[in-house]
């Protein structure tokens, strides 16, 4: 019986790993090409912890996470700290705690159909890589 492969930076869940033999005769695992987020492309990395296939991708990606961070943040912030509208101000919990949810949904609705990674996939690919953002060092 075998394990479904556990997500990671190298690859999804929902691809298996294929059994291969080595040089010297013995049989390894072989991690399939790591998928670009952007572009969900299989790609060959130049270093280790590489997520994205081009820089480009890379930018494209960051830069819509920027504009989007700069528009959500401010009811994501009052969505919690008026713990979506049962504490203090609720009338503007409420409705910013609308806002956040229908931005959330709009934007991963567009990444769908623009073939772009979840975000949740992307970030759990960040982790396996090491990113740390409370890291001070």
């Amino acid at each position: 019986m075998t394990r479904p492969a556990k997500a990671s930076v190298h690859a999804p869940a929902q691809m298996p790993r294929q059994r291969s033999t080595g040089q010297n005769g013995q049989r390894g695992l072989v991690m399939p090409p790591p998928l670009c987020p952007e572009c969900l492309q299989p790609f060959v990395r130049t270093q280790p912890t590489q997520l994205f296939c081009t820089p480009e991708h890379r930018k494209d990606w960051n830069n819509r996470a920027a504009v989007r961070a700069r528009v959500l943040m401010p009811f994501a912030m009052v969505a919690r700290l008026t713990r979506n509208g049962t504490r203090g101000d609720k009338a503007t919990g409420r409705q910013a705690t609308q806002h956040h949810n229908t931005l959330l949904r709009r934007w991963t609705d567009e990444d769908k159909a623009e073939g772009r990674m979840p975000w949740v996939e992307y970030l759990q690919r960040r982790y396996a890589a090491g990113f740390d953002p409370l890291d001070r060092g």
